[in-house]
This record gives structure tokens, sequence and C-alpha cells, in this order.
């Protein structure tokens, strides 16, 4: 699903990617699955295409620093 998610992104535009997408990227970044998280980050780059990057960074960047802590 992380994966489909962030491929969709640039299929719908930064309107829906920031309203609707966003939401639930983040909600599987806090997942207990750990293929979940990886496929989010190794992903976000398309993501950051439709929003910017300077959006999609703060958003991830506490999610991101708790994820390499955990590991």
């Amino acid at each position: 699903m992380a994966l489909a998610l962030c491929e969709m992104a640039p299929l719908v535009g930064k309107e829906y990617t920031e309203q609707r997408i966003m939401a639930v990227i983040q909600e599987l970044m806090k997942s207990d699955n750990q293929e979940c998280r990886i496929n989010c980050v190794t992903n976000l780059i398309k993501v950051a295409g439709v929003l910017g990057q300077q959006m999609v960074k703060p958003l991830f960047m506490d999610q991101l620093t708790a994820m390499t802590k955990d590991s």
C-alpha cells in the first residue's frame, strides 16, 4: 500500500496528495511492519517530486529520525 500511494502521488497531483495521501503515508510510517516503513522511505522521492522537498522534509524528519534510532 505504501508503494502504491507513493507511486500514485504524481498521477493525482499536488492538492490531492497533500490533502489525502500524505495523511495515510504518515500513518504507514508509524506501522509496526518494517517493510511498510522502508517502502515509505524509499519512495518518498515520488511524493517530494509532487509536493516539493521543502514540504516533505519537515513532515517526515521526526519519523525518519525515530526509525534510525529504533534500528
